[in-house]
This record gives C-alpha cells, sequence and structure tokens, in this order.
C-alpha cells in the first residue's frame, strides 16, 4: 500500500477506463474532487455510481472528461440522465458486483473507496457501505482507499487487508449523511396499515425516506422483530434500544441486524461502530435469492411511484424521466415470495402532485418501467387502507386497489375498468363497486 495525496493518487487512472465507486454514505468525496481539480488527465473515463445524496464538482466534467453510469439515479443525477449527458444502468442489485468484476459485462480497471484505519491485523473497514463494493475492490486491478478515521468500523464482511490497497490517501471529513424525511399525517397512517401486516417476530426489510420511518415509528409495540435489510436505517435504532428489534427469531444471522449498508446520519454511523450486533453483507448475501430464501416471516416493504390497476408497480420512471432505480426492490420481493411465510408489501402515498394526481392509475404510462411485475406484489398499501391482492383475478385485484386509492379518483379508476383501454373483463353492473381490503 503506498500512501500519497488525493491528487497523486488519482493520477494513477487510466485516461479511459472503467472506475467504480463506492456509494452513498460511504462516498470518498477526498478522491472525488481530486478527479474534478485534474479532470484535464481524462478523455472519457467511466465512473459508476450507485446511490449519490449530494452534488459533486466532478458532476461539471460530465460529458466532457467523465462519463458517469449510475445504478441508482437521484437528483443531482437525474438532470444529467434527462439530458443524455449520463446514463442509466437497470441491473439487479444482487448482481452488481459480478457485473463490475473480472469475467464480468462490464469489469472495472479500478475502485475508488473510504475505509476506517486500518486495526492491529491490518484490516480496514468499508463502514456504512458494503454491499457492492466489497466483491468488486477484492478483484479490481487497482484500489484508491481514502483512510477516513470518522468511518466507522462494522462488523461482518466488509473488510479490505491493507494488501487489498494498493495506494492510500489519509483525510479527514463528516461522512455524507442522509437523514429521514418529515413524517406527516399521511405517512403515518400508512405506517400504522404496514404495521398491522408485520406478526411479531418476523424479519422486515424496509427502505430510506419518510414512508418507511413512519412504518419504523409503528412497530414501537412489536416484538423480537428482525431486520435482513439492504439498508439500516435512522428509525432502527430506537427500535434497538427499546427492545423491539432483537433478531432472536431470525432463521439467518440470529441477533444480528444484517444489511448491505447503512444510510442514514451521525446517529446511525455512531450505531454502527463497532457494533457486534450488526453484520454487513455483500450483494449476494443482503440481497441474493440463494440466501434470503430460507429466512422464515421475512416481510419486505418497498415503495413505489404509481401502481396500475393489474398490479403493475413503477418505482423508476416518472413523466419521461428516469428519476430512481431498479435498487434492491424485486431480489427482495423474488425473496419474499420463496421465504416461508413471506410477504411483500408496497406502501406510497395514494396521490402525488399536491393531491393533484392519483398513484394508483389505470395503466402504466407508455415507457414507464416495470418495476415489479404484478404476480410479485402481495400487498399494496396506502393512507386509506391495505389491497390484498393474493388470488386475485384481475379484475378482483383493480376493485381490491380502486377501495385504497384516493376517493376523489376512485370513480374514474372504476370506469376505467370497463373501457378498451385496460384488461379488465366487465363483468357487469353489480360488480363495480370496490371490494378491496379497505382499513380504518
Amino acid at each position: 500500500m503506498k500512501l500519497m495525496t488525493a491528487h497523486e493518487a488519482v493520477a494513477y487512472l487510466p485516461p479511459s477506463g472503467r472506475v467504480f465507486v463506492q456509494p452513498a454514505c460511504g462516498l470518498p468525496v477526498t478522491l472525488l474532487d481530486a478527479l474534478a481539480d485534474e479532470r484535464e488527465r481524462f478523455a472519457g473515463l467511466e465512473l459508476v455510481i450507485g446511490l449519490l445524496f449530494q452534488p459533486l464538482r466532478l458532476l461539471e466534467a460530465v460529458p466532457h472528461h467523465f462519463r458517469l453510469t449510475s445504478l441508482h439515479p437521484t437528483a443531482p443525477v437525474e438532470p444529467l440522465i434527462t439530458a443524455g449527458r449520463a446514463d442509466y444502468l437497470p441491473v439487479r442489485y444482487s448482481r452488481i458486483p459480478d457485473t463490475f468484476s473480472p469475467g464480468g459485462a462490464l469489469p472495472t480497471d479500478a475502485v475508488l473507496v473510504q475505509v476506517s484505519p486500518p486495526d492491529r491485523h491490518g484490516c480496514c473497514s468499508l463502514g456504512p457501505a458494503v454491499s457492492t463494493t466489497v466483491e468488486v475492490a477484492r478483484r479490481a486491478p487497482l484500489v484508491i482507499a481514502e483512510i477516513n478515521p470518522r468511518c466507522p468500523r462494522t462488523h461482518g464482511d466488509g473488510f479490505l487487508h491493507v494488501r487489498d490497497i494498493d495506494i492510500a490517501v489519509e483525510t479527514d471529513h463528516p461522512l455524507v449523511e442522509a437523514p429521514p424525511g418529515p413524517v406527516g399525517d399521511v405517512e403515518r397512517a400508512i405506517g400504522r396499515h404496514v404495521a398491522g401486516l408485520i406478526p411479531d417476530g418476523a424479519t422486515i426489510q424496509v427502505g430510506i425516506g419518510a414512508v418507511p420511518q413512519a412504518i419504523l415509528d409503528a412497530l414501537a409495540s412489536h416484538r423480537d422483530l428482525g431486520v435482513h435489510s439492504g439498508m439500516l436505517c435512522d428509525g432502527m435504532v430506537p427500535l434497538v434500544q427499546q427492545g423491539v428489534i432483537t433478531g432472536a427469531r431470525k432463521s439467518l444471522d440470529p441477533y444480528k441486524l444484517a444489511a448491505g449498508e447503512a444510510i442514514g446520519s451521525q446517529l446511525l454511523f455512531e450505531f454502527v461502530d463497532d457494533n457486534p450486533a450488526v453484520r454487513m453483507l455483500p450483494a449476494r448475501l443482503s440481497h441474493g435469492l440463494e440466501y434470503l430464501r430460507n429466512q422464515e416471516r421475512f416481510v419486505s416493504i418497498n415503495s413505489a411511484l404509481e401502481v396500475d390497476l393489474s398490479g403493475q408497480v413503477n418505482a423508476e420512471w416518472l413523466a419521461g424521466r428516469q428519476v430512481s432505480g431498479l435498487g434492491g426492490s424485486f431480489d427482495f420481493l423474488e425473496a419474499a415470495m420463496y421465504a416461508p411465510g413471506g410477504v411483500s408489501v408496497v406502501a406510497l402515498p395514494a396521490t402525488a402532485a399536491g393531491g393533484r394526481a392519483s398513484r394508483i392509475v389505470p395503466a402504466l404510462a407508455a415507457g414507464a418501467a416495470v418495476t415489479a411485475p404484478r404476480y410479485a406484489v402481495d400487498y399494496v398499501v396506502t393512507e386509506f387502507g391495505v389491497a390484498d391482492l393474493r388470488g386475485k383475478t384481475l379484475r378482483q385485484r383493480a376493485e381490491a386497489l380502486v377501495a385504497v386509492a384516493h376517493p376523489a379518483f376512485q370513480q374514474d379508476l372504476l370506469d376505467a375498468l370497463n373501457t378498451t383501454t385496460v384488461p379488465f373483463p366487465d363483468r357487469g353492473e353489480g360488480d363495480r363497486a370496490p371490494r378491496g381490503s379497505r382499513a380504518g
């Protein structure tokens, strides 16, 4: 391992190759800032980045000096993709490491990471961002690492030995934070409905944002919950402290919070630091079907932008723009299909655009992504209740979904059941009333 400055380190990158960047709260910002400063050295170097929560000076050099391939579009990246200046790669989360490793479809020339200082055994932790990065880094021809004393040392499978690191840069900066959004009455209502679908002893998977935070808030009276998720978040910390999340009944990794990423604020980073109750996993274990299908009572909870009346889920595409990505949602939906006692939940507000548009729609718009097919979802939840789609015909599913749409849009949705644009058989006037499972 050679120690040098960030500007010296990035000079070792090829002018036009492919570089995988540790994402989310593990983002190596010092190295990326150095890349921005040294942009004139490069002519089309491809940067592959997942979740990106903050603007970067580097983005100003796309596409003239750098090409950007996003694995999960976010607000800083979406305008570049919409303008055709950057690309989105739709790949299942569990397949990301193999895709970018030697022998994969898109092998990388180098990996940029942020790690904790080496321990007495020479091991550095990838801290809050392990899942997609650790196996790519272990197999990459060149690894350049920021060594940051503020990076938490997380337990599990997220370590690189100093011999795995070719070039190191000493730095000291706060980690990128992604705290949950504000929770309002709509989110709290959704949270209560979802909580009613989660039995004591279940193992849950949730994302980040206001709705997942509200769901976690609603679980305070549950017992012996477990966590196996794509990410740990702030809302899990008080549930551990209150004894709600214990992992005591988990089939896999009992008594552990298992995840691939820790995405949140300093509260979460301090919680995961040197915490033996946390197990950080590579993507083949955090998201992989072969492993996760053995987790009994697995409850997968994901969000969406819209759901059509057959149950198809779009969580990526809005008004002709790629605003989000596939992420790990389908990996977890599929795992819930096969796990003993598993169920999948899609939770979303009933309306968008300040109440002017329904998120329950007759059909997805032309060109919209189908993030989850209709057969993969058990429950759709809005603030108006729970649509149980299990064992339902197309028309029965549609009626259940209408019942949890905002009342202002229900008649239009019912009318759509009998048009030629939506493939639902007309079974007569007597069957047009919504028959979904509607709570409260």
